[in-house]
């Protein structure tokens, strides 16, 4: 009976207990082949991802960049503006002392010729 006992369970240990461990060991390598060539792809993937990432970034700072240049250029045609508004304004102010100014010298010169003194002349200002 011993024997019996002894040879069933030899027979179950390089039977079906073999036969599992054979079947899991090689399921085992099987998975760990899988899990290494999707660790590889996402090595891949990942560095694809990091690539677009910074060009992503690149692509905000260059976008960034020309904001600040465009801001830049409106303040400065902004000013442009304001000093030609500034200066129109000085220039429509400007007219109102020519003409007396003028018509100050022209009766001045007038006078000056009526009395004999044509050498004395006031010269009008020059626009």
């Amino acid at each position: 009976a011993a024997y019996k006992n002894l040879m069933a369970i030899n027979n179950y240990l390089t039977g079906p207990f073999a036969h599992y461990f054979t079947e899991a060991s090689q399921k085992l390598a099987s998975l760990a082949d899988t899990i290494s060539t999707q660790v590889e792809e996402l090595k891949k993937d990942g560095l694809a991802l990091k690539k677009q990432l910074t060009d992503v970034e690149l692509a905000e700072q260059q976008a960034e960049k020309e904001r600040a240049e465009r801001a830049q250029k409106e303040k400065a045609e902004a000013e442009k503006k304001a000093a030609a508004k500034k200066k129109s304004w000085i220039s429509s102010i400007s007219f109102v002392w020519e003409y007396p100014i003028s018509w100050f010298s022209s009766f001045f010169n007038w006078l000056a010729s009526f009395f004999g003194a044509g050498a004395a002349t006031i010269k009008p200002v020059a626009k």
